[in-house]
């Protein structure tokens, strides 16, 4: 070890988990010295179990220097309590990403005065929280003291009981001037709330609600324009006012949307038998007064039939797409019918399986018409295992895809058997930089089994391909558009 050359040990130890880095320094006076000169080592700091976090805080405790390069600091459910954090502030004195969860044990009680005079020293260089189950430095930060770096912002209110605390911090948001991205979980929202949030930082770019409620208002509210916002996400939320009229009230509030996702909403108003078609109005109305639409995933409801005719006549020229999953077969019919094909690059059909899409051996006949997306580079087939009995009934034959859709640059497909029907020693002409196989195997009739077949499809076919491979539920269903709510998007 003592003759690799310095730069890649440190790129060796830089790989290690936090608890063994801390160990590094010691190993002997060289690698002492060598870690302590390049303290970015321990920029990032991921602390995931209670024994991992004391050895942290007695290690920089002896190391204040090292404790000084630490940029980023997470810490993932360690049921930790209020006396516990409030000395992170005086140890980490140069921290920009403060991420702390812990929903599973929230912290039920605090002192505020604590708080503030503990964590104040953080507030003009924190540029990015997250508190995910009881936030309590957030709200009494932007409450006491002015955040003028602050520009990605996070918090799920699943451990407050009280409604009027958890949108209490509304009411401070001026005072992170540069905020840019802005989630919130668990709490109740009002016309009125959300015109205060643009009225503090009218330079918003990405608002995200997820399990939230979106409540009536005693009396009609104008929308007055966000100009700045981009990104609009509405995951998991209940309407107590009727949908089509906050959908009214988007559609005159974000005029320059670039990307719109509407997932899993329910509305709490009993419906008439007009009110369909209301709702469809509505939202027909939305495409076409917000032409800037790039990006577009609803998943709440079956979209109106003629959703995407609306979108050609309001000048929509969409990139990127995920259809379902109440009926993603019409509706990918319907799509071919538009011009919207002309510029969609990435496209995603959710809720239903490859035999189903392809069914009755018409695998060909399917792939021709993902052809006729010319500038199509994405291709993701998100079905349930509802959808099939297991992978080996869902077969996807991977030479004619490829052969086919010859410009795809990257494939996602999740219970799912590829097929090849060759075996040479020259590997597939094809573009495709990333496949991604979700509890999906391959086959090969030369082949013994799925793993020789797997490793010759990595190894020969394509060679220059990045594979990933894992289980339906390592990543998390948002991860097609989580980078629309990453600070680095909107730069």
């Amino acid at each position: 070890m003592d003759k690799l050359p310095t730069e890649l040990l440190l790129r060796c130890i830089s790989q290690l988990p936090v608890s063994d880095k801390l160990s590094c320094l010691t190993v002997n006076k060289s690698w002492y010295t060598n870690i302590r000169k390049f303290g970015k080592l321990y920029e990032r700091i991921w602390i995931y179990n209670r024994d991992s976090f004391d050895k942290m805080c007695a290690f920089f405790q002896n190391h204040s220097d090292l404790a000084e390069t630490v940029d980023s600091l997470t810490l993932m459910e360690l049921g930790l309590q209020e006396d516990q954090l409030i000395g992170l502030p005086s140890l980490f004195l140069n921290l920009h990403e403060f991420n702390f969860i812990q929903e599973n044990m929230p912290i039920e009680k605090w002192d505020k005065a604590k708080i503030q005079n503990a964590f104040s020293v953080w507030a003009p260089k924190l540029k990015f929280i997250q508190e995910l189950g009881t936030p309590m430095v957030t709200p009494v930060l932007l409450e006491t003291n002015q955040l003028p770096e602050l520009v990605s912002l996070n918090l799920s209110f699943l451990g407050y009981e009280d409604e009027r605390l958890k949108t209490k911090f509304f009411v401070h948001l001026n005072k992170a001037p540069q905020l840019t991205v802005l989630r919130v979980q668990w709490l109740n929202v009002s016309m009125k709330d959300l015109q205060g949030i643009h009225n503090r930082v009218p330079r918003l770019k990405a608002l995200s609600f997820d399990n939230c409620g979106f409540l009536p208002e005693k009396q009609a509210m104008a929308a007055k324009p966000a100009i700045h916002l981009e990104t609009l996400s509405l995951e998991n939320c209940a309407f107590a006012l009727k949908e089509d009229d906050w959908l009214d009230y988007f559609t005159n509030k974000y005029k320059n949307l670039k990307n719109f996702i509407m997932t899993y909403c329910e509305d709490d108003h009993d419906y008439e038998g007009r009110y369909w078609s209301r709702r469809d109005s509505r939202f027909n109305e939305l495409v076409l007064k917000c032409p800037k639409i790039e990006y577009f995933l609803v998943h709440a409801f079956e979209l109106p039939k003629d959703i995407f005719k609306k979108m050609d006549e309001g000048g929509v020229k969409l990139k990127q797409i995920n259809l379902g999953i109440y009926d993603p077969q019409t509706d990918f019919e319907r799509l071919l019918m538009s011009s919207q094909i002309e510029t969609i690059e990435s496209l995603s059909i959710s809720g239903i399986s490859w035999s189903s899409l392809t069914f009755e051996n018409k695998e060909t006949e399917f792939l021709n018409k993902l052809a006729k997306f010319p500038n199509l580079k994405h291709l993701r087939i998100n079905q349930s295992k509802v959808e099939v009995d297991s992978p080996e009934t869902n077969l996807l034959n991977l030479d004619l895809l490829l052969s086919i859709l010859n410009n795809l640059e990257s494939l996602t497909v999740d219970f799912t058997t590829l097929t090849f029907s060759r075996k040479t020693r020259k590997g597939h002409n094809a573009k495709l930089k990333k496949l991604v196989m979700e509890e999906s195997y391959a086959q090969l009739s030369a082949c013994k089994d799925q793993d020789e077949a797997l490793e010759y499809l990595q190894k020969t076919l394509l060679s220059n391909t990045e594979f990933v491979i894992r289980w339906l539920d390592d990543e998390s269903p948002n991860e097609e558009y989580r980078h629309l709510f990453e600070y680095s998007y909107y730069q």
